[in-house]
């Protein structure tokens, strides 16, 4: 009856099985950093088409601001879906060695200053899933202290204000 109800009714899990090697979602290991980061920048072009008409209506929002919702979604259920997946697979190791790579990644996207799929990852590695199993990994120095700036970086109660000052750096 689980598998069942997984199967038919989860729109993520149904998709997915571990023993499949068409839906492996520890592919993306073998690619670099920076490759990755790239590609997630690609994915964020329909930000320049963006207008403001786009903004107008909260309930109706416009196709380009869909999209880049949806890709940010999209890539922050990954992110969350990859490191448990390597933890249930292979062990706590896997999930600290994928953390450690997400971090990668969105140290990457930093120097690429895009913010958008940057805080997409940083998400996704905020999700309570992966905050459970996070306290069993054993993460290198230089990335528990880059995991602390990235939540700093997006901090809600400072109304993400090291974020906002990057960007206006861009101008």
């Amino acid at each position: 009856i689980i598998d069942w109800a997984l199967e038919c009714h989860s729109p993520v899990i149904g998709r997915w099985r571990v023993e499949s090697p068409r839906s492996d979602l520890l592919l993306w290991r073998a690619w670099s950093a920076k490759d990755i980061a790239l590609s997630l920048t690609e994915l964020c072009l329909p930000f320049f088409q963006l207008r403001p008409i786009e903004f107008y209506e909260e309930k109706q929002p416009g196709k380009h601001l869909q999209m880049l919702n949806k890709r940010s979604k999209s890539l922050s259920e990954f992110v969350a879906l990859t490191i448990l997946a390597a933890s249930a697979q292979n062990g706590t190791k896997a999930g600290a060695s994928t953390l450690q790579e997400w971090l990668e990644v969105a140290l990457e996207l930093e120097k690429l200053r895009n913010y958008h799929m940057m805080f997409a990852v940083q998400c996704g590695l905020s999700k309570h899933q992966v905050d459970r199993v996070l306290k069993d990994f054993k993460v290198k120095k230089k990335w528990v202290k880059f995991k602390k700036h990235l939540d700093e970086f997006f901090d809600p109660t400072t109304r993400m204000g090291p974020a906002i000052e990057a960007m206006k750096d861009m101008s």
